[in-house]
């Protein structure tokens, strides 16, 4: 009977339906404004029906006004407040595990990213390794061989070296850098260089151990054609059109020729010829701790597009700090620019000299243009 001590009622001030113990009409109070309930001129309280438990499932009055909708509205404010923490935190949810994704989305990417970087590097160094040891090999039986035509077989383009191989292995001292004696060939360097539309190359440097003399650290460039490493003989001996030495002494010999040099400026001061000045060209020395000792002046014409070319890559290399990956030019001396270059007498002042015709390129890289636009095409 506890449950009968209280009752519903409705205030006619407010519209708010309290419950209140059962007390005298005039000690009724509305528990939401405060005020008696009923107003004058509006029903007394005698005549409004109090509803008890039973009826609430049965009898429904004016929307908001009984107990039935009471609990009603109070279920549907629960229920709100529910589904908005339920939202609140489906939103929350939806929204950590979307972050969680994008994560794990550029971390799986990053690895993919790292595992293609690495599986590159692993093939880039097994493609290393066997170009080496190709190399070598061919290297050795290069030495190995016994005349100019044997040679011609280990050489890139070989054949239209014949004539210059033969001339340049007439001269002992030439014959001794790799010939005579028990040795050992090993690599001490190499860097491989893909470029796209050339041939692939490989840079080494050869480490020579003779039993009878000292040893040698000779710098050496291969070109891949088709599955094959054949070796740039001309850049490994520096090979010329003419031999340069004959071609310095001899003043009367007409024509332009192709070297492969070291140039370098000037350290003193000089005299022009009129719109010409003068640069220091070297015949190059393919054994490391050997010095060229033929420093010869070759002239170009001043404010040409020449002259700033050869200029500018003799300053570049002025500046160069070479690393321990740096393969070619690692025993250079400082401030000397390989180049390959044309080279032909005329008369300035009255005096004929060497002049300085045309820049082929800034290496000694001998590998011919059309060859490689025709391997590029295989």
């Amino acid at each position: 009977m506890a449950e009968q001590s209280k009752q519903l009622y409705h205030c006619d001030r407010c519209g708010e339906v309290f419950r209140s113990k059962i007390k005298a009409k005039s000690e009724l109070q509305c528990t939401q404004c405060g005020l008696h309930p009923i107003r004058d001129g509006f029903a007394q309280l005698a005549q409004m029906p109090a509803l008890d438990h039973a009826s609430l499932d049965s009898n429904h009055g004016i929307a908001g006004k009984d107990e039935a909708d009471f609990f009603s509205m109070q279920r549907k404010r629960k229920q709100k407040r529910a589904m908005m923490m339920y939202l609140i935190w489906f939103v929350l949810l939806i929204s950590a595990l979307g972050i969680g994704y994008y994560v794990k989305k550029i971390q799986d990417d990053k690895e993919i990213e790292i595992d293609a970087i690495n599986k590159d590097d692993n093939d880039y160094r097994d493609r290393q390794k066997k170009a080496q040891n190709d190399c070598l090999r061919r290297f050795q039986r290069f030495t190995l061989s016994s005349n100019e035509n044997a040679q011609a077989n280990h050489i890139y383009n070989g054949t239209n070296y014949l004539v210059g191989i033969k001339r340049y292995y007439a001269n002992p001292l030439n014959a001794q850098i790799y010939k005579g004696g028990k040795k050992s060939i090993r690599l001490h360097s190499s860097k491989l260089v893909e470029e796209e539309g050339k041939p692939s190359r490989l840079n080494m440097l050869i480490k020579i151990d003779h039993d009878e003399r000292i040893d040698q650290l000779i710098e050496a460039v291969f070109w891949k054609k088709d599955d094959k490493w054949l070796m740039d003989w001309p850049q490994f001996v520096r090979f010329g059109e003419v031999n340069w030495t004959n071609f310095i002494k001899n003043k009367e010999i007409t024509g332009d020729y192709e070297f492969r040099l070291y140039a370098r400026k000037r350290n003193t001061e000089f005299d022009d010829f009129g719109d010409y000045q003068e640069l220091v060209f070297s015949k190059p020395i393919n054994i490391d701790d050997e010095v060229s000792t033929d420093s010869t002046p070759v002239y170009v014409k001043k404010k040409t597009k020449l002259a700033e070319q050869i200029l500018d890559r003799i300053q570049y290399i002025s500046k160069r700090n070479l690393s321990d990956k740096d393969i070619l030019g690692s025993f250079d001396t400082l401030g000397q620019a390989r180049v390959r270059v044309s080279i032909g007498y005329e008369e300035i002042e009255g005096k004929k000299l060497p002049v300085l015709k045309e820049l082929y390129a800034k290496d000694w890289f001998s590998i011919l243009d059309e060859a490689v636009e025709e391997d590029a095409k295989k």
